[in-house]
């Protein structure tokens, strides 16, 4: 847990885009580009930016299926 806290913290420091997987209960995979605004290792949560719809979107890390930096 310890090298994503590190990981996720260095993504957001230095304002990666990011591809992001999400696995939400009754709705399914859920993937989006975005940018981490902030991360509760706590709380469990990152705030994301999302590019595509200009919104925000609070993710739990358990529902969190893969994160990887954006390939273009």
């Amino acid at each position: 847990m310890e090298s994503i806290s590190h990981m996720l913290n260095e993504w957001q420091k230095d304002n990666h885009l990011l591809y992001v997987t999400i696995v939400l209960p009754k709705i399914g995979r859920k993937k989006f580009y975005g940018r981490i605004l902030s991360f509760d290792s706590e709380l469990g949560t990152i705030l994301f930016y999302c590019e595509d719809t200009s919104s925000t979107e609070l993710v739990s890390l358990r529902d969190i299926d893969n994160v990887e930096p954006a390939k273009f």
